[in-house]
């Protein structure tokens, strides 16, 4: 299940690509309840469906080669290896060629005792469950506990629909509203909008792609079964697995004209630069919120290199929770040091245009300030000077159009955010990424209609789930490193706050005091030219120097405040540090529960739960964030 990251991956001079994979999850019946069932023709039913996915996928793969790895296509079938429907699935995706992952509810000793004795409902039960888990490629066992059986299954159900892209569902559409059964799964999938490929648990076994459960029970209630579509028509399940894979064709947002195809491939052509020059961001920050000046280097460093320094995503060993994050490194990495670098270009070109605006402004008054003669070579520098800086405020604001400065940073900072949401919840098996904006900001675009929710799915089904022991020790260092990185974040908006609102105000203070000097150039002007025994302490024409160039300075000043959004990016860190602290508290509840020997309720699902949370409120705010960013593009002042 779980996939290596390849050490070639830590030395590639471009965004790594995921390997195309696909997931296939299922819930069925016991033999209990396939008394009306034909085995034979239900295990051809299944293998039918699988045959027609894999083909489907290997197909895509053909014609989109370029959007993946080298590596061959993967089909990842989800099952517990449960007796009855588990197991014929289990066997059908085997013969088709599927590696078999497999979810067990309990730990497996304990599991072993529903195929034992008076518990088992097959003969040879459970040699037929070591012999199907000794073919898997990976076994996730969770923490179930006796006693609360039917939980149990709902979590490893659930986690099943978490990681499949479609889910067969062997039923006989008869309702006995059982907790944690196939009715369950069902409902969830469907109200998660996952693919339903319905199976009739009743003789012929016909087969349907379904949306509703009343497309089950009319069918049931009306006699209709033989309508239902044949395993034959394989047209529908080609044409769902080909919308799951490909890129959606547009992005809608007002800085997205461009096709998903041509913003995915201008991603993959990304490089690392050796020099960085958006620098200029950082000299201005660190001055006006430290009060000195802190040269940064423009040298760019290894981007999984930096990540390792910092300590926040690992190294790969022998456990499988670090295993799972390092696999995500480089495909966090990438989109997260561009977005940087991006970013700081960005922002570097409009405060380097501000200011050049302002002192192109000065160079028009230089030679009225120095009373230099109209003409002169010193007026025709000044004038020189001026043209130069117009031309090089031009330049930066075309150059950073054109490459898109704005909208890649913005582009890759979302995608960032949703491997990190993966971070904390894959190894759990937690649910998906769903970057959706508000109805009311539908014109920004929809995130999860991109070329980055593609990308980050495609990682996300690359990745699959470790082969791990859900255990004391695993989800203990499963909240740690959420802990770990929680703490992180908390320290980062914690950090941002202060400095964003300490950086607007001393520019709320610095476009006063350059007015405050504006008003008393003006007065003193006045005052020279109405009392001539006033005290002259400049020429008239230095004064008019200063009252032309002051109030360009400030106005330079309040538009890099206003493009930065320096106060609500603080309110919005303060928030966001009010949020994860309360996330932070959760985590160490539960790791606090973990700890203590009184309880032996499940905890997994309670954990990932948690963690989804706190993952999901750090992909809003990205999206809050990405809204109010991009009204504000690079313009000629």
């Amino acid at each position: 299940m779980e996939n290596d990251v390849p050490e070639s991956l830590n030395e590639l001079s471009s965004p790594p690509r995921p390997q195309l994979a696909f997931r296939i999850g299922v819930v069925g019946h016991r033999p209990n309840r396939l008394h009306i069932a034909e085995t034979e023709i239900l295990q051809d039913r299944l293998e039918d469906i699988v045959t027609a996915i894999r083909s489907s996928v290997e197909h895509h793969h053909v014609t989109h080669r370029e959007m993946y790895d080298e590596g061959l296509p993967v089909i990842r079938a989800l099952t517990p290896l449960a007796e009855g429907v588990d197991r014929l699935f289990a066997n059908a995706a085997l013969a088709g060629g599927c590696q078999l992952a497999a979810v067990l509810p309990f730990a497996r000793k304990e599991y072993q005792k529903d195929f034992c004795g008076e518990h088992s409902l097959e003969e040879q039960s459970l040699a037929t469950f070591e012999d199907l888990l000794g073919k898997a490629d990976g076994i996730f066992e969770l923490d179930g506990k006796r006693g609360a059986e039917s939980y149990a299954y709902h979590v490893a159900g659930d986690v099943i629909l978490n990681q499949s892209d479609v889910l067969i569902v062997v039923w006989d559409g008869i309702r006995k509203n059982k907790r944690g059964g196939t009715e369950q799964t069902l409902d969830d999938a469907l109200e998660r909008e996952v693919p339903v490929i319905w199976i009739d648990a009743q003789m012929p076994h016909h087969w349907k792609l379904i949306t509703s459960v009343l497309q089950i029970q009319d069918a049931a209630g009306q006699g209709e079964r033989a309508e239902l579509k044949s395993s034959d028509d394989n047209v529908v399940i080609t044409e769902k697995v080909e919308r799951l894979l490909n890129l959606p064709q547009y992005d809608s947002g007002p800085s997205h004209s461009d096709c998903s195809e041509k913003l995915l491939e201008a991603f993959y052509r990304e490089t690392r630069p050796e020099w960085h020059w958006g620098i200029c961001w950082q000299w201005f920050r660190d001055l006006i919120a430290k009060g000195r000046l802190v040269p940064p280097s423009p040298k760019v460093q290894s981007f999984e290199e930096q990540l390792r320094e910092e300590g926040d995503w690992g190294q790969v060993n022998e456990h499988p929770v670090e295993r799972s994050i390092a696999s995500l490194r480089p495909f966090f990495a990438w989109p997260d040091q561009l977005a940087s670098l991006y970013a700081d270009g960005y922002r570097s070109a409009f405060v380097a245009a501000y200011f050049l605006a302002a002192f192109s402004v000065a160079m028009a008054l230089g030679a009225v300030g120095l009373h230099l003669k109209p003409h002169s070579v010193g007026e025709l520098i000044f004038a020189g000077l001026e043209l130069l800086m117009i031309v090089t405020i031009l330049f930066l604001v075309i150059r950073g159009r054109r490459a898109s400065w704005h909208r890649r940073w913005l582009d890759y900072r979302l995608l960032a955010e949703m491997i990190r949401h993966q971070r904390l919840v894959s190894h759990l098996g937690g649910q998906r990424v769903t970057p959706n904006v508000p109805d009311h900001l539908g014109s920004y675009g929809d995130p999860g209609a991109s070329w980055m929710a593609w990308y980050s799915r495609a990682v996300e089904r690359w990745l699959g789930l470790p082969t791990a022991v859900v255990d004391r020790d695993y989800l203990a260092r499963s909240l740690e490193d959420q802990l770990s990185l929680l703490e992180s974040q908390f320290a980062f908006h914690e950090i941002n706050h202060i400095r964003s609102e300490r950086i607007e105000h001393r520019l709320h203070l610095l476009e006063m005091l350059v007015l405050g000097l504006t008003l008393v150039c003006c007065l003193q002007h006045l005052a020279q030219g109405i009392w001539h025994d006033w005290p002259q302490l400049a020429p008239g024409y230095t004064l008019i120097f200063f009252c032309g160039f002051f109030p360009a300075l400030g106005a330079a000043l309040a538009g890099i405040s206003n493009q930065a959004e320096f106060r609500r990016v603080s309110q919005r860190s303060r928030s966001m540090r009010d949020r994860l602290s309360q996330d932070i508290d959760l985590m160490k509840s539960l790791l606090a529960r973990l700890d203590s020997t009184e309880s032996l309720r499940q905890l997994s699902p309670d954990i990932a739960r948690a963690a989804d949370s706190a993952a999901q409120t750090m992909v809003n705010e990205v999206l809050d964030w990405r809204v109010i960013f991009q009204d504000q593009p690079l313009k000629a002042v």
